[in-house]
């Protein structure tokens, strides 16, 4: 004899994957939020089997002036439309909202560089927002490396710095340095 039960999991499954989009997904991008960001990309970088990846940290220019000029929906609508335009540029990476108006991107068996240049070039270009185009400038900060043994908080560190040179520099522009 066989004694057993079966029962449908589809709803309890369906349930914990929206929950895990709750604690995961910023609410207003739908991006990765800052923790899920920080532990998927550790998780790679101890996954690691290509040596050569990069880590960029994105800060819109002057974020503030689309809140005060236009209002804080519309600086939510700018926050999503650089949040698909970095996801369409870079599909196999990891994506995420640091917080704020800053976006944290790592990605492997590229150096970053030509991507990173073409996407401030298609940011600041005119983006669309409901109807109209405007004009969206970024900076960049990026941490490059050949090496399987950078940790994160090496990658973050330097990205940030290399963020705040970009800043400092005049914005709208790139910084970024290797790390060996």
């Amino acid at each position: 004899k066989v004694l057993g039960r079966t029962q449908d999991i589809d709803d309890e499954k369906r349930e914990q994957q929206r929950m895990i989009q709750l604690v995961e997904l910023d609410s207003t991008t739908g991006l990765l939020n800052k923790l899920a960001t920080t532990n998927h990309i550790q998780r790679l970088i101890s996954e690691k089997t290509n040596a050569k990846s990069f880590f960029a940290m994105l800060d819109i220019d002057d974020f503030k002036a689309f809140n005060d000029t236009y209002g804080h929906s519309f600086g939510d609508e700018v926050l999503r439309t650089v949040g698909k335009l970095l996801s369409r540029k870079f599909p196999n990476a990891v994506v995420g909202r640091f917080g704020g108006d800053e976006f944290i991107v790592i990605a492997e068996n590229i150096s970053g560089r030509e991507e990173a240049e073409e996407l401030i070039l298609e940011v600041s270009g005119k983006a669309e927002i409901g109807g109209k185009r405007y004009t969206i400038k970024c900076s960049v900060g990026i941490a490059w490396s050949e090496s399987c043994d950078v940790d994160y908080a090496q990658y973050f560190d330097e990205a940030d710095e290399q963020l705040y040179r970009a800043k400092k520099e005049g914005k709208h522009r790139i910084c970024r340095k290797k790390i060996v």
